[in-house]
């Protein structure tokens, strides 16, 4: 993703660390965003009846949503 733009960048090192420090600061905000999450877990469950696909979905993009950020690296 960050292809074309290392390109134009004077001093692409220092852009990587700071990339590289927000990368490793999501990784202490996971965590914590996960376990604040349950309640809003539990009122999914409850408002979209408990199972189905429809919970599935919605549980898989906030997931996704919350795990796409340190996972964005190449």
């Amino acid at each position: 993703m960050g292809g074309p733009l290392a390109d134009r960048v004077r001093r692409p090192l220092v852009i990587y660390g700071v990339i590289e420090l927000a990368v490793g600061a999501t990784g202490f905000v996971i965590p914590w965003l996960l376990f604040h999450l349950a309640p809003l877990w539990v009122h999914l469950h409850d408002a979209l009846g408990g199972t189905g696909p429809l919970l599935g979905g919605v549980r898989f993009a906030l997931a996704f949503g919350v795990l796409m950020v340190p996972s964005l690296r190449e």
